[in-house]
């Protein structure tokens, strides 16, 4: 009996996920970073959130400029049903624009639907 393996998925479809320069190290600190931020996240704390998630983005990883654009954004802020946090359209859009070039397909839309209010 022979048992094929499942074939990985295709790059492009993990590749928002990925730091696409990073070296393995660097990956790795910025995986780090990024999962402080979803962890402060999950608490409500969005200001500290927002500074691992900045850090992470800054140093390449395409998830967490997307992450960072959701806390500004008024829609995805909404979502997180956090009490007396304004939006920042401006910040938003920067960072839906560094997940962009850093090749998250989702930050288009989610730009062109920042860009309707």
């Amino acid at each position: 009996l022979v048992v094929a393996a499942a074939a990985p998925p295709a790059v492009s479809a993990i590749r928002p996920f990925l730091a696409p320069s990073l070296s393995r190290e660097e990956e790795e600190r910025a995986m780090g970073l990024h999962a402080m931020g979803e962890g402060q996240l999950s608490r409500g704390n969005v200001y500290a959130a927002r500074k691992f998630f900045e850090r992470a983005a800054e140093a390449g990883l395409p998830k967490s400029a997307l992450a960072l654009a959701d806390t500004y954004d008024p829609t995805e802020l909404a979502k997180l049903k956090i009490v007396g946090l304004q939006p920042d359209h401006e910040a938003a859009r920067k960072w839906y624009e560094r997940a962009q070039e850093l090749g998250v397909a989702v930050a288009t839309d989610r730009l062109r639907r920042l860009g309707s209010r």
